[in-house]
């Protein structure tokens, strides 16, 4: 396979890249059939977006466990900061992930296309707000926080631990209540639900109190 520099971004990606239209065919098994062939023939550039359906919950299944082989794109029908960080948030979770590579404004008219390039020009510093809002944030993680590198898994019970405090991440960091409400209640093993054997613990490259984490999510989501 051969790869390129994707624009000015620097990332790396193959020649070849996999579009996320033709998966909404398919269920969750052959989906990651598809992507496990993906991966196999050297594919790392997944294409996808929030309007295709159940394309980003069906990639980001099919690639769990794999998340850094690849270089994620998806986009927004959005056109304002709060839908769109609605958007980037329900994109986070379909996925399985934390960071999204290439994030994109989808089909956007070119009244909107020049709207969206002047506010990339706009080199102007943080506010106050915004700084403090992020030495917040910095302060309250500080090294005790999932990397979502999924070495904690298999867990006993069933828990996807990564994903369960993905999703208190939203319930008490961004805003995003209901969402998360509505995803931690799909998964099939709840925090609650941790027999406390430990073995998670001792496979995490972070040493992270995984079992006082998965208590503290269970008290906030209620289960």
């Amino acid at each position: 396979m051969e790869y390129v520099t994707l624009g000015k971004t620097g990332l790396r990606v193959s020649r070849v890249g996999f579009g996320g239209i033709p998966i909404q065919r398919v269920d969750a098994a052959a989906a990651r059939e598809l992507l496990d062939a993906v991966r196999a023939a050297g594919i790392n550039y997944i294409d996808t977006a929030r309007g295709y359906t159940v394309s980003e919950e069906l990639i980001g299944q099919a690639i769990e466990g794999y998340r850094k082989d690849f270089v994620l794109a998806t986009k927004s029908m959005s056109r304002d900061r709060d839908s769109m960080a609605r958007d980037i948030g329900i994109s986070l979770g379909n996925l399985r992930t934390d960071y999204i590579d290439l994030y994109q404004v989808h089909n956007p008219s070119p009244e909107q296309l020049e709207q969206n390039a002047a506010a990339m020009a706009d080199r102007s510093p943080l506010s106050r707000e915004e700084l403090e809002g992020m030495e917040r944030v910095r302060r309250e993680l500080g090294t005790n926080f999932c990397r979502r590198c999924n070495y904690c898994a298999p867990c006993t019970v069933g828990i996807s631990i990564p994903n369960a405090f993905l999703f208190h991440g939203y319930l008490s960091r961004y805003g995003l209540a209901d969402w998360a409400r509505d995803r931690y209640g799909a998964l099939s093993a709840k925090a609650g639900d941790c027999v406390e054997c430990g073995a998670c613990e001792e496979r995490c490259p972070y040493h992270l109190p995984i079992r006082e984490m998965l208590k503290k999510v269970a008290a906030d989501f209620g289960a």
